[in-house]
């Protein structure tokens, strides 16, 4: 399932060289794909959709008279590139844990790996942590890990 994933991400990576290249059309895709791999939180999403090219004269001038160096897609190819070695890292995670990752804000994730390396009380602070989610999101989570432990 991982090599699916970053299979997907390097057809992004290609879809940057391509001689047609659209980056509106090409930020729509990886936005989607992002989304789906990571999570609708994720801030790989906000680095994409902040990817522009700059026509002030400014910038015109700086390029004029030489082989015009495409930044945009030097940050388009990093901000792929660097999803992948996230996925490549992930690849020891627990697949349960990376949906709860991915559900979970940063610091919901932090108190739940502070309540998970405690010592006392596992099980009565985990349960009082859950009790705490806001809206039903421990339902959507067990949800999800039951549909992954199912594929």
């Amino acid at each position: 399932m991982k090599t699916e994933k970053i299979e997907i991400l390097g057809e992004l990576l290609k879809a940057l060289d391509q001689k047609n290249f659209d980056l509106s059309a090409w930020k729509i895709k990886a936005t989607l794909i992002v989304k789906k791999v990571f999570s609708e939180k994720d801030p790989k999403i906000a680095l994409i959709e902040g990817l522009n090219y700059d026509y002030s004269s400014w910038a015109l001038r700086d390029h004029s008279g030489g082989k015009i160096h495409d930044s945009v897609k030097d940050k388009a190819k990093e901000i792929i590139e660097a999803a992948i070695l996230e996925l490549k890292l992930d690849d020891d995670e627990n697949p349960v844990m990376q949906i709860i990752r991915n559900e979970f804000t940063g610091s919901e994730y932090e108190k739940l790996q502070e309540l998970i390396s405690s010592s006392t009380e596992k099980e009565n602070g985990l349960t009082a942590f859950i009790k705490e989610l806001p809206g039903k999101k421990a339902e959507k989570i067990l949800v999800k890990i039951i549909l992954t432990l199912n594929e």
